[in-house]
């Protein structure tokens, strides 16, 4: 059974009393911390020299701080308008930085802010290079028995669901890697973007969940840098290495910034687009790898998003239709959409395509049914019964399927329907403005459903026993 607390202490007193003095602590990159829990489990920490605790993450997001009275008077009301007066820094961040770290607390990160822990031994000691693939399997065999991290919460009315929003990325993978499942504690933010699909979670995930204090704290803005000329050349030879119809992933940075930019004006201004690329002066061997890998011309097929961060980029790649082709979780659906046999709404072909390269079993089972349900190929009232498939309007199919005839009728019904559940977007962890977290909580539903938040795993590698389907999908 799920606990509920309404202060992070008391939530700290229920984690000690459930596992004792020795904590080993893992959360998540980036924005997904819960700060004030964190902080009230360091405090408790620092208080207690009995307590060992051990606190694995990444990238622990800091304000800049002021070094001078002058820096201060000049920093100050931009800090506190892009951060907000009220948001609560890791205090063991200060401590690093003052080598005050008690001896009974270790950080380790596999991922800081750049040039953070200059001349900073301590931290740079504790610093663990890794894969972000790999991030699970290390944490689980550091023994891990507590997981703190901040959710969404969306109330309907079959009660409270659960979301890891901002970072599905490592969660699903340790607590299974896990010998022992450890403790899983949600700090919901009500600003925190509910995002549906795999980062969806029930109550019963969590075993404790308490809300971040009120106020909620404004969520961590990353500030932009300034795009130089130099950089937004590059974006524009970058973009010339983008296929229509392909995959995207990026990193984040000014060189990001200018190739959504030059991606952007691909599309949107394609003339200008190659006049400025013909000003850039491509090598010949340039053209032949722009000809053999990527395009020029204006991204009509659109780009499907499959990348380790979603950052504001892909937000304008969206609204600008570059982000546009939705991949679905079917193979058969996949194929058909590759070789332009099947678009985004069904025809009077598509269920004998289906059956063509081997998409459907028959006779047609429950599981098979859903499936295709959850395609939007089925009306979803559509159920199996008596070894028949019974429609909504009281029709009736052999589930066998083995006429023409009944083939014929399971197609005309299929004919004009919308495929379903595409996603035009996949991502481990999503960090960038407040305008990106606005815009995401602003999404419709169904824009918001082409959104996957996911295991990194599944960026990174091509999942065990859907390889096929991930290979076809980018």
């Amino acid at each position: 059974m799920t606990e509920h607390f309404e202060q992070s202490d008391a939530c700290v007193d229920w984690i000690f009393d459930r596992l004792g003095t020795r904590i080993v602590c893992a959360t998540p990159l980036g924005l997904g911390k819960p700060n004030a829990l964190l902080n009230a489990l360091y405090r408790r920490a620092r208080e207690r020299p009995e307590i060992e605790l051990k606190i694995y993450t990444a990238l622990s997001l800091a304000r800049p701080q002021p070094a001078s009275e002058l820096e201060q008077r000049f920093l100050g009301p931009f800090l506190e308008r892009h951060f907000g007066a009220d948001y609560p820094d890791l205090d063991w961040i200060e401590d690093l930085l003052k080598d005050r770290l008690p001896p009974n607390i270790d950080i380790h990160e596999f991922y800081v802010q750049s040039g953070m822990w200059l001349y900073r031994p301590a931290m740079q000691r504790r610093y663990t290079s890794l894969n972000y693939t790999h991030v699970a399997q290390v944490v689980s065999e550091a023994g891990v028995n507590l997981l703190l991290q901040m959710v969404a919460r969306r109330d309907g009315d079959n009660g409270a669901r659960y979301s890891l929003s901002c970072n599905p990325d490592v969660t699903f993978d340790a607590i299974e890697l896990a010998a022992q499942r450890p403790l899983m504690v949600g700090a919901v933010h009500p600003q925190l973007p509910f995002m549906p699909n795999d980062a969806e979670v029930g109550e019963g995930f969590f075993d404790a969940i308490v809300p971040v204090p009120e106020p909620a704290h404004r969520l961590f803005g990353l500030p932009r840098q300034p795009v130089e000329p130099a950089e937004f050349a590059l974006g524009i030879h970058a973009a010339s290495l983008i296929r229509d119809g392909g995959t995207l992933q990026i990193g984040i940075g000014a060189l990001s910034d200018a190739l959504v930019h030059a991606t952007l004006l691909r599309h949107r201004d394609n003339a200008a687009y190659r006049q400025v690329l013909d000003a850039l002066d491509p090598s010949p061997e340039q053209q032949r790898v722009i000809e053999r890998w990527g395009g020029t011309g204006a991204l009509d097929e659109g780009l499907y998003g499959a990348s380790e961060m979603v950052m504001d980029g892909f937000m304008h790649l969206v609204e600008g239709g570059v982000l546009s082709r939705r991949v679905f979780p079917h193979l058969g659906v996949e194929k058909l959409r590759a070789r332009g046999l099947l678009g985004d709404v069904a025809d009077a072909e598509t269920f004998d395509r289906l059956l063509e390269v081997g998409a459907i079993d028959l006779p047609l089972h429950g599981t098979e049914l859903r499936r295709l349900q959850r395609l939007g190929l089925i009306e979803a009232g559509a159920r199996i019964e008596q070894g028949c498939i019974v429609f909504e309007d009281g029709g009736r199919l052999d589930a066998e399927l083995s006429g023409p005839a009944e083939r014929r009728v399971l197609a005309q019904r299929m004919a004009g329907r919308a495929l379903q559940g595409g996603l035009y977007l996949q991502g481990a962890f999503f960090l960038g403005s407040q305008g990106l977290y606005d815009w995401l909580n602003g999404l419709d539903e169904p824009r918001r459903a082409g959104i996957g938040m996911t295991r990194v795993t599944h960026i990174n590698e091509l999942p065990t026993g859907s390889t096929a389907l991930a290979v076809v999908q980018r």
